[in-house]
């Protein structure tokens, strides 16, 4: 069944699939970024400021259909919130994610997606770029654990293995 975001943001009762794309660049790096502080920019205040190395959100009833978690993608990555420069690939399921930490997380579930790109400009005032951070300086961040979101905080240290269904 599908329950809008908004009625269900705070009932655990009901997990939301969410697309949260990876994007790695040249070499050893990864797109990172910071989520904007403000309800006119960024819809969930549990999560302003916080640091992410994923790009994705809510599924619709727009979207739905056979393909409703690519469609989803594509509206919130490739349509919303950023643009590629350059070349880029189709975004490959790495795999799930289910946290109970926070409160946003335990509403959330995610299929974790990985794609390599160029360059990418944001769109969306929600996205505030680092750009392509080399992925050891982040793990080594001694500060990460406090900064990234959950999500985020949980597959920095997988990072390598995330990356690596790219290069099958």
């Amino acid at each position: 069944f599908f329950q809008s975001r908004y009625d269900c943001e705070q009932d655990e009762s009901i997990l939301q699939p969410i697309p949260y794309i990876i994007a790695f660049g040249e070499g050893d790096t990864v797109f990172a970024y910071v989520r904007a502080e403000n309800i006119q920019d960024y819809g969930d205040e549990r999560l302003f400021g916080k640091y992410s190395i994923g790009l994705g959100g809510h599924v619709k009833m727009t979207s739905n259909g056979p393909e409703t978690i690519e469609r989803c993608i594509y509206r919130e990555v490739f349509e919303e919130e950023v643009e590629f420069t350059g070349k880029y690939t189709k975004p490959l399921l790495a795999g799930t994610l289910f946290c109970r930490d926070k409160s946003v997380d335990r509403v959330h579930f995610g299929f974790i997606y990985a794609m390599k790109a160029e360059g990418i400009n944001e769109k969306e005032a929600s996205v505030k770029p680092l750009g392509f951070l080399p992925i050891n300086d982040i793990k080594n961040d001694p500060k990460m654990p406090h900064k990234y979101e959950t999500w985020s905080r949980v597959l920095i240290p997988h990072i390598s293995e995330i990356k690596s269904i790219l290069e099958l």
